[in-house]
């Protein structure tokens, strides 16, 4: 008889709803910040522009950080460590 695998050992390699929910939560606030700071909607006052544009590129770099491909062997620690806890 074959023998069951886990969901987390059959599944390994797909993102979690985490990682999409940051995403799609990054990408309107980033694109939200952008469109106020170009196009200055519902400011008063413009000094706010620079930081709109920080908060949106940190934004970006939080989805560029999430979505980066990881190094071989940290995803072998990460796969060792999980098997470990199973």
């Amino acid at each position: 008889m074959q023998k069951l695998k886990t969901p987390h050992a059959a599944e390994s390699n797909k993102p979690g709803c985490l990682k999409y929910g940051a995403t799609v939560f990054c990408a309107l606030g980033a694109s939200i910040y952008l469109i106020i700071a170009l196009t200055g909607y519902g400011l008063t006052d413009t000094s706010v522009r620079p930081l709109l544009f920080v908060l949106s590129g940190i934004m970006i770099a939080v989805i560029i950080i999430i979505w980066r491909p990881r190094s071989k062997k940290a995803a072998e620690h990460q796969i060792f460590e999980r098997n470990i806890a199973i």
